[in-house]
């Protein structure tokens, strides 16, 4: 079972991928550190700016 924290973090992370604003890839190692709290800002930067690189090779 799943702490409520963790589903929420979940579901961040699927819509941030679906909306190609970070990796489907990134979104999954980010899970447990962002339901966690241990996310920082440069955490947050460097997946968005790959989520922005990968959109524009598309």
């Amino acid at each position: 079972m799943t702490s409520p924290s963790h589903e929420l973090a979940q579901i961040v992370v699927e819509r941030l991928a679906s909306e190609k604003l970070i990796t489907s890839e990134d979104a999954k190692k980010m899970v447990g550190s962002y339901a966690e709290g241990k996310l920082r800002q440069e955490d947050w930067r460097l997946a968005l700016e790959k989520g922005e690189d990968k959109e524009g090779k598309q």
